[in-house]
């Protein structure tokens, strides 16, 4: 596993991070497709997160030298605090990547509870709890735009964040604008309160490379991003116009285009061991590489990649909840 510096944090991190969700064998994830308003609520429990196929997952990462995970709903938190306490040594230098639930996205009107301490802290307090760790490594902040146009609301969230981390609660701060876009990611990051950006990369929307990286990279932050795959998008469309035979290949021209921007990590949502496994060797250029070039530059130059490529572009450019 090759690592590389989080921005100025002075933490190192591996290229790929493991991703928290569970699948069903359909695809869907687990909890989030089940009942997507009781699964972001605090307290939201479930009986068959973190079992053999998942421990299994989380053991190869480690072993592999993974130092970077990301959870979202409850039952990932706990299912990987308790699948980690399995290995030998725990967690060790890892980061674990967690968000408060109920307060991020859209799931509370104006994001209140994120610049409010005494919540937010408590927040902290109980997926500390949950997880089983005395720290968490990076708590990821998702905002929407009505929360960044009340008065002082970014100043207030900087107070509660710096008592976070003097408190040793918090390692670092990460910002997310999920489906917000550029607008709202310069916002935050022009803020100063935040360690990491978390955000979309992938061959079919490579619009961040254009002025929210850097930005975030004029501010020492740390870039790790997600979606290498367009959320299926991109295997789905090589299926459709390149054939069965080149899904595998173009999805290995994918990672290999991301890692060779400017960011830290990329985390993926492997399902097996064995998936783990297979991007791990592709991030560490082994197989053909050529082909996998060849194969992913053959499926942008398609018509159906270049329009969802001109789609994705314009609205991460203009954001879901853009203001002129």
């Amino acid at each position: 596993m090759q690592v590389r510096a989080l921005g100025a944090t002075g933490r190192s991190v591996s290229v790929l991070g493991l991703g928290g969700h569970e699948f069903h064998d359909d695809g869907r994830m687990r909890g989030l497709s089940d009942n997507l308003a009781e699964a972001a609520k605090p307290g939201y429990r479930r009986d068959d997160f973190g079992g053999p196929g998942r421990q299994a997952l989380v053991a190869a990462a480690v072993a592999s030298g993974a130092t970077l995970f990301d959870v979202t709903i409850d039952p990932e938190v706990e299912a990987l605090g308790r699948n980690l306490r399995a290995r030998p040594g725990g967690a060790g230098d890892a980061l674990v990547q967690m968000r408060p639930q109920g307060m991020c996205y859209s799931y509370e009107a104006g994001n209140a509870g994120l610049a409010d301490a005494s919540r937010l802290t408590a927040e902290v307090d109980r997926l500390r709890a949950l997880s089983g760790q005395d720290r968490i490594g990076i708590l990821n902040i998702g905002f929407e735009w009505p929360a960044l146009e009340a008065p002082g609301y970014l100043q207030r969230l900087a107070d509660a964040l710096a008592a976070l981390k003097a408190s040793g609660r918090i390692a670092l701060a990460g910002c997310d604008g999920l489906w917000c876009g550029e607008p709202l990611y310069l916002r935050v990051i022009e803020a100063g309160c935040f360690d990491v950006v978390w955000i979309n990369l992938n061959p079919l929307c490579p619009a961040p490379l254009e002025r929210v990286i850097p930005a975030a990279r004029a501010a020492g932050m740390g870039v790790i991003v997600r979606e290498a795959f367009a959320k299926g998008r991109l295997p789905a469309m090589a299926r459709e116009t390149l054939g069965a035979d080149d899904v595998g290949a173009a999805c290995a021209g994918s990672l290999r285009w991301i890692l060779r921007q400017d960011v830290d990590s990329l985390v993926i949502g492997a399902r097996s061991a064995a998936e783990w496994q297979a991007n791990l060797a592709v991030a560490a250029g082994e197989g053909d590489g050529e082909r996998a070039d060849e194969t992913l530059a053959r499926l942008l130059a398609t018509g159906p990649a270049r329009a969802a490529a001109a789609e994705m572009t314009l609205r991460f450019e203009k954001g879901s909840d853009w203001r002129p």
